[in-house]
């Protein structure tokens, strides 16, 4: 009965029974194992992995058990942990593809691609019906520079799962990135046609378009996009170098004075939360506020943060003027073209002489009419004099707009601006 419901989404009622079997059988495997699984979805790993490595005392053979401790030390960043438990499963179970698949993930989160793609085709051989196999192997291969291989991947994933949302973006960003941009558009658009209400679908034809340009990505783009990225978010960020919560604590460092635990501090689109463990030292107060909610439980689990809201971070900003010493968006304004109203809301949300910094993804003047521009990827990117002109029409000063690779795509330098803007003082 516990399983049942849990299985139909009433945690709360199984926990309970799973509870009772406990008080009952204390060595009772199965009411650890499943315990466990739901002290996960409920946020507490650590007592998760606890519970179910009981039950495999209990059972060493309890293989499904310990392929979700895989599961939860993958999901919890443990990767050699991880990739013990796979390789245990996989030699008690060699056709078990999940094993395969998941071992594959763990090897490339440590850069070790070639050998995962190996784990991901004998998945594939042992069942070839599982889109998400399909679609590790397509990651695999692009992460290796083999694009057409990708795509056909990406191309089986929607040919399984005609309504993954994943498998058509990577298709489409597959085609743009070798420069296919007219198929990449038809791919959106078929997708779209598919699907009208569907924001991130009508957000990429836009951006591969070019007509219609919202002046910022939608709400509903950036919760979908970003709950359906938030489980792999950070390994991914991991493997293209990501330098921006780098960059700007370098500015910090620079800039203000040393960190003293005094100053209430805003990370406005927070993400995972790549950026806290940076901000705790200058923070007595940290705040982080974000629209995805998967994106949020992954920055709960940091325990870094004092609050976290999810909500817009204009409006959040909007609605809380001369509160915050240092407001910090690593990678998120890069969802808004038109940065006016979003850096006015920021010096609104400041104290006087508190500092505002950001990234953002750059472009040369003479390309980007108006100072912007939204690109095939979906991301907008800036040039210097349009940043600059907003930050002092906000009555922000400017300190820094250094040019700098934020990270790599396609084995490409991505190169940013990491800014550094002060409020006046009272005088």
């Amino acid at each position: 009965m516990a399983i049942t419901l849990h299985q139909q989404g009433d945690r709360e009622q199984a926990e309970t029974l799973y509870q009772h079997v406990l008080k009952l059988s204390p060595n009772n495997a199965d009411a650890l194992h499943f315990l466990g699984v739901l002290r996960h979805q409920q946020g507490n790993s650590l007592e998760a992995s606890t519970l179910i490595g009981k039950a495999l005392v209990i059972n060493p053979s309890y293989w499904s058990a310990r392929l979700n401790l895989g599961n939860i030390f993958k999901e919890s960043g443990r990767i050699k942990e991880a990739e013990r438990e796979y390789k245990k499963v996989i030699q008690a179970l060699p056709k078990n593809a999940d094993a395969h698949s998941n071992l594959g993930v763990v090897l490339r989160a440590q850069r070790k691609t070639q050998e995962a793609l190996e784990y991901f085709k004998l998945a594939i051989e042992l069942d070839g019906n599982v889109y998400s196999y399909h679609y590790n192997l397509g990651n695999a291969y692009k992460e290796l520079g083999q694009n057409e291989q990708a795509l056909l991947c990406y191309r089986k994933v929607i040919e399984i799962a005609p309504n993954h949302a994943e498998g058509h973006l990577s298709v489409g960003r597959g085609l743009y990135a070798i420069g296919r941009i007219e198929e990449a558009t038809s791919v959106y658009r078929k997708w779209l046609e598919k699907e009208p209400d569907n924001a991130v679908a009508a957000h990429m034809l836009a951006a591969c378009e070019g007509e219609s340009v919202p002046d910022r990505c939608s709400v509903d783009f950036v919760i979908d996009s970003f709950d359906s990225f938030a489980a792999s978010f950070d390994d991914v960020l991991g493997r293209l170098d990501y330098q921006a919560p780098a960059l700007i604590a370098d500015r910090l460092e620079r800039s203000l004075p040393d960190p003293d635990k005094s100053l209430c501090v805003l990370d406005a689109g927070c993400g995972t939360g790549l950026c806290a463990y940076a901000l705790r030292p200058y923070s007595k107060q940290l705040v982080g506020v974000d629209l995805s909610p998967k994106m949020l439980a992954r920055a709960r689990a940091r325990k870094e943060y004092d609050e976290l809201h999810a909500a817009d971070l204009l409006q959040h900003m909007q609605d809380h003027g001369n509160t915050y010493d240092l407001i910090v968006s690593s990678d998120t304004m890069i969802y808004f073209g038109d940065l006016s109203d979003v850096i006015q809301a920021a010096a609104k949300a400041l104290k006087p002489a508190g500092w505002l910094t950001f990234t953002l993804e750059h472009v040369e003047a003479d390309l980007a009419p108006g100072g912007f521009r939204l690109n095939p990827h979906g991301r907008y990117s800036h040039d210097k004099q349009y940043i600059e002109t907003c930050l002092r029409d906000s009555g922000l000063r400017l300190h820094c707009n250094d040019i700098e690779c934020l990270r790599t795509e396609g084995k490409k330098p991505v190169d940013g601006m990491v800014i550094l803007a002060q409020k006046q003082a009272v005088m």
